[in-house]
């Protein structure tokens, strides 16, 4: 083969895999460079300290709440990604810290530095107060930094539940604009009245449809009102159940889902330590590494699933073909006994296709639908 020759073979090769990187990679990495690494924040914040400049404000609001509450607040700063805000929010932020997930063994020493730095990147602060938001170090501390940073000019309040005032270290907070917690569609438009939130957000099926199956001596219960449902199951592998297939429309865009039902998995084996932050950091190093394996995978978000009054795991992240993310969550079956390999878990893998805005703005379908799982033994 002459030289010339070799020399197309390669420019032709070289031309390809820039095409597949501009057409397929690179927008699946742009729809995700909303979410600032924290180490790329802490480097610039740096850089103008140095030069006396101030510290640039790029998230519009930081998000301080109780882990407890996450399924209550999680559809809120969802929605507001999908408006287009971003928002520094832990589920979403600490998941793509490296320093946290590889280099920092003390969850607490690298939260120290990290809390005030989404403080000081912020322009306003959103507190999702609740009668245990005060018992938390962490939502103290963020508080504290909030009036102090911020002032109470700057910070919007949203009881969850009835929230104690008598307490002096905060006596500011009856200067900061606030409202009890009716819905979604309230809280929103209590953020930002000029967007027709309404208009936005399907109306829920006022019609439960429960979907019932069994495995093993177990037997579980999903709402699945406003999807639409395969209930033909079938036994694979090693006696796992492949359980309900679902899907639904959202704007033109689809989502799909799927529910097995099997040996408790490594995604699940930590589901129920005593601390939400030890859970949350090995569940955000479970998901890096779970998609790591997977060429075109990116994690972007690590959820805590309230069900029972404990901790499952859920994770948010894109899939090969570009404009798909897929919504993952784990719940580990609990009835007193120990947890050993061979536990069930109930795993969800929702797929949807469409831009990351309206995958924000329907996503909590999802979540109500794993909310909605019940089950108890035959």
């Amino acid at each position: 083969m002459a030289t010339w020759q070799i020399c197309m073979i390669i420019v032709v090769v070289v031309l390809v895999i820039g095409y597949l990187y501009t057409a397929i990679y690179q927008p699946i990495l742009s729809k995700t460079k909303q979410f600032t690494p924290i180490e790329k924040i802490e480097n610039a914040s740096s850089h103008q300290r140095q030069l006396g400049q101030p510290v640039g404000k790029p998230y519009d609001f930081f998000v301080s709440y109780r882990s407890s509450n996450a399924p209550l607040v999680r559809p809120i700063v969802e929605q507001l990604l999908g408006a287009g805000y971003k928002v520094w929010f832990d589920e979403y932020v600490i998941s793509l810290d490296v320093k946290t997930l590889r280099d920092q063994p003390d969850l607490d020493q690298r939260l120290n530095e990290i809390i005030p730095l989404g403080i000081a990147h912020s322009k306003r602060a959103l507190c999702f107060l609740s009668d245990s938001y005060l018992q938390s170090e962490w939502c103290r501390l963020e508080l504290d930094l909030i009036l102090k940073q911020l002032g109470p000019s700057n910070l919007l309040n949203i009881e969850l539940s009835p929230f104690p005032s008598s307490d002096e270290a905060f006596s500011q907070l009856a200067l900061a604009q606030t409202i009890p917690y009716e819905s979604l569609t309230h809280s929103l438009d209590f953020i930002d009245p000029s967007i027709q939130w309404a208009t936005r957000l399907l109306p829920q099926a006022s019609v439960a449809q429960p979907i019932i199956f069994p495995y093993q001596d177990w037997v579980f219960e999903l709402d699945s009102s406003g999807w639409r449902s395969d209930t033909r199951y079938r036994t694979v592998g090693f006696d796992n159940l492949e359980g309900p297939k679902l899907n639904r429309g959202f704007e033109g865009s689809l989502w799909t889902g799927r529910v097995m039902v099997g040996e408790m998995g490594y995604s699940a084996r930590s589901s129920h330590l005593h601390k939400d932050k030890e859970f949350f950091l090995r569940s955000a190093r479970f998901a890096q590494e779970f998609l790591a394996e997977s060429t075109g995978h990116r994690c972007v978000g690590v959820h805590l699933v309230m069900l029972n009054g404990e901790s499952h795991f859920g994770l948010t992240g894109t899939a090969y073909q570009r404009g798909q993310w897929m919504r993952l969550y784990s719940v580990a079956l609990h009835d007193g006994l120990p947890r050993i390999k061979g536990d069930t878990e109930v795993y969800f893998n929702f797929q949807f296709t469409g831009s990351f805005e309206k995958f924000c703005r329907s996503v909590h379908y999802a979540d109500a639908l794993v909310q909605s799982l019940k089950w108890a033994r035959r």
